[in-house]
């Protein structure tokens, strides 16, 4: 069974993004931030994206690792100070939901 992690944003509700087998994720600037899983990459936009932010996606990601297959939401804890207006994916990047991927 697939996890997830569950982020809260101001624009676009809760976004489900799925771990697979593991996200790097890459600070662009304070306003934004890239998630990766080897397959979707997509983009947060918001407020005081930094390191803490990043720390948080990690810590949900191990306590996803750590529960029972049948947990598949890790809700992120978004750390103070810092909103996730929205969330896009990456233009030819992969498929970003439901239905068909392009090799």
């Amino acid at each position: 069974m697939s996890k997830f992690l569950s982020l809260e944003t101001t624009n676009n509700g809760t976004v489900l993004f799925p771990i697979v087998d593991g996200c790097f994720m890459n600070i662009i600037s304070p306003e934004a931030l890239s998630i990766t899983n080897g397959i979707i990459t997509v983009f947060m936009a918001g407020t005081n994206m930094s390191q803490s932010l990043i720390d948080s996606i990690n810590n949900a990601q191990v306590d996803a690792f750590q529960t029972s297959w049948t947990q598949a939401l890790s809700v992120v804890s978004i750390p103070s100070g810092t909103t996730i207006d929205s969330i896009t994916a990456e233009g030819g990047g992969g498929d970003a939901g439901p239905g068909e991927r392009t090799p």
